[in-house]
């Protein structure tokens, strides 16, 4: 491990309405120390109203800005969302198709009122599972196309993502169904594992319920950016031993994503908030069992090529974010936004040949995406589904480099700029694949 002495924690809550405490924290993240959280509270200045014609400034005693809040976190799958949210704004869920339905489990053998058995055949491929089989493509609607062209019911097909339990409903023609998952002509080749039952026959009713659970469905969380965005609030909660210090409406105003060799990886943030309280609240924190992202789990593609050697690769993320007076009603009236978008990318990289050191030289753009697969599989998950975050910036344009002798291989310091792309929509992306449910 590169770090030692005491992981410290940090609580995150997303505030709704802004600038509103939210209690308790909805997730727990550690921080690296030494940290360098020294919050600095800095009363507002406003201008007095008179009528002389020299400005009178005084200071209010109201809301502040909080700046001098840096904080390091390991990068782990699980808990590192609300923090990229942070520096994006919006997260995208999309279940991904994980669930394999193959010859040796295709078979769903059934009864409708205790007639006689038939058999329905699933569709084989990988599936998303969905939550309903209105859903077109996944698992829920196979099963219902199945089952309906086998039988003379209408059926509808849910699952709970957080049960993990899918349910299968008779209506129409019939008003119970049986599933024969042991007794079935085909219980060698059944469907029962990959729906999440166990291989015994449930009972005659109008709908079925799963009593095991299906695999873990894996989600991809999409976070992209336009300059207009407009970021989300978070309520920081800091551990200070028996007490957690409460800094309400705070912004992330900078986030680097660092790879460096030998170490984990990890993101360093910058916060700007608005109000400070020092008196602490009492916290029970949990984390995630998740383990952090360590170096060797990166991979990195310039213009589509595997670039086999780099180290110390960092992404940079820079909202502006400023504390300021608005008008809102109230006699210390504040907001906290931000006043821009900016990527910017680092690297030390090892090149074959000169071809990114030429683009360099003639101000050309450049495509960088770097790819971070864990060791592990999502907990839960289809044996071989792997946690990964992935990051994009389309169209890079370098700003500095190391003049060199291109001749041979060549290790290039390059800091290079993120630029708006048309194609992509965006300037920077980053997808997380984990087992959360939920956006942040």
């Amino acid at each position: 491990m590169p770090y030692t002495g005491r992981l410290r924690s940090c609580g995150l809550a997303k505030e709704s309405p802004a600038g509103t405490l939210t209690t308790p924290p909805t997730e727990f993240l550690r921080f690296i120390p030494p940290d360098s959280l020294s919050p600095k509270v800095t009363p507002l200045i406003s201008k007095a109203i008179g009528t002389l014609p020299d400005v009178n400034i005084k200071q209010t005693l109201g809301v502040g800005e909080v700046t001098g809040q840096k904080l390091k976190f390991e990068l782990e799958p699980e808990n590192c969302l609300n923090i990229i949210n942070a520096a994006f704004g919006t997260d995208t869920l999309a279940e991904v198709a994980t669930f394999v339905v193959g010859n040796s489990n295709k078979y769903i053998d059934f009864k409708e009122d205790a007639g006689g058995a038939v058999a329905a055949t699933l569709a084989t491929g990988t599936f998303a599972m969905g939550t309903a089989s209105s859903q077109a493509g996944t698992l829920c609607a196979a099963v219902k196309t199945a089952m309906q062209a086998a039988g003379t019911g209408t059926y509808t097909v849910t699952y709970s993502y957080s049960t993990k339990k899918m349910t299968i409903a008779v209506s129409g023609a019939h008003s119970a169904v049986q599933i024969l998952w042991l007794s079935g002509t085909n219980n060698a080749n059944a469907a029962y594992a990959v729906l999440g039952f166990t291989k015994v026959d449930t009972a005659s009713a109008a709908s079925v319920t799963s009593n095991s659970t299906a695999s873990v469905a894996a989600f991809t969380h999409t976070f992209t950016r336009l300059a207009s965005e407009t970021l989300p609030q978070y309520t920081l909660w800091i551990d200070k031993g028996a007490k957690y210090q409460q800094i309400v409406g705070t912004m992330l105003n900078k986030f680097d994503l660092e790879m460096k060799a030998k170490e984990l990886v990890t993101m360093d943030t910058e916060w700007v908030g608005a109000s400070y309280d020092d008196t602490g609240a009492g916290q029970t924190p949990t984390y995630s069992s998740a383990r952090p992202y360590p170096f060797n789990t990166v991979s990195v593609s310039v213009d589509g090529s595997p670039v086999l050697g780099y180290d110390n690769l960092k992404m940079t993320i820079n909202n502006m974010v400023k504390a300021d007076h608005a008008l809102s009603g109230s006699i210390w009236p504040a907001k906290v936004y931000s006043e821009g978008f900016e990527v910017d990318i680092s690297a030390e990289l090892f090149f074959e040949d000169t071809t990114q050191y030429a683009k360099f030289l003639a101000g050309t753009t450049a495509n960088f995406a770097i790819t971070l697969t864990h060791i592990d599989d999502i907990a839960g998950a289809v044996a071989g589904t792997k946690y990964s975050i992935v990051l994009n910036v389309p169209a890079v344009v370098y700003t500095s480099a190391n003049v060199v002798n291109p001749a041979g291989v060549i290790k290039v310091p390059f800091i290079g700029k993120g630029m708006y792309n048309a194609a992509t929509s965006n300037s920077a992306s980053i997808v997380v694949k984990n087992s959360k449910y939920t956006a942040a």
